[in-house]
């Protein structure tokens, strides 16, 4: 990469951490400081039926429920500009206002151990993928198989 897009890969980064919060976040920040109650998660059902401006995704073969409404917590969390309590999510996606500084710490280590997950299995892969071809093949009498005894297996779709 050259000097001119790496800065401009710099900007466009700046740009999007000082990017202000549309209206719908600050609705969505005021009814999660309005509605707190220690320890208490919102689900994503409560918060699209709550009038913020946010739809329930019923389709059971979706994942996300609500796409806008993860998209603004992220949003929210992602903003520099504007100082306010983080918001957190449980292990069933409800969210909440952090209520101090463990569970913050708590949620991020969480968070932490999803990605090393991530790539320790990431790393398997790459790592299958370099040795393809230097494994043997054993038969059921544990012998190894030469070359010209491994042949392809056929297998048809019905």
């Amino acid at each position: 990469m050259t000097n001119e897009q790496l800065e401009k890969m710099k900007q466009q980064r700046e740009k999007l951490l000082t990017k202000g919060l549309t209206s719908r976040q600050h609705r969505l920040k005021d009814f999660l400081k309005t509605n707190f109650v220690s320890g208490k998660y919102f689900s994503i059902k409560e918060i699209c039926e709550a009038g913020l401006g946010y739809v329930y995704n019923n389709d059971p073969y979706k994942h996300d429920h609500c796409v806008c409404l993860s998209n603004d917590v992220r949003a929210i969390n992602f903003n520099i500009t504007e100082r306010f309590i983080p918001i957190i999510k449980d292990t069933k996606g409800g969210i909440k206002l952090a209520e101090n500084k463990q569970e913050i710490d708590d949620f991020i280590a969480t968070e932490r151990a999803k990605v090393e997950t991530k790539c320790q299995y990431l790393n398997t892969l790459e790592s299958k993928v370099e040795r393809d071809g230097y494994a043997v093949f054993i038969n059921l009498a544990d012998r190894v198989l030469n070359d010209d005894e491994i042949k392809p297996i056929e297998v048809y779709a019905k």
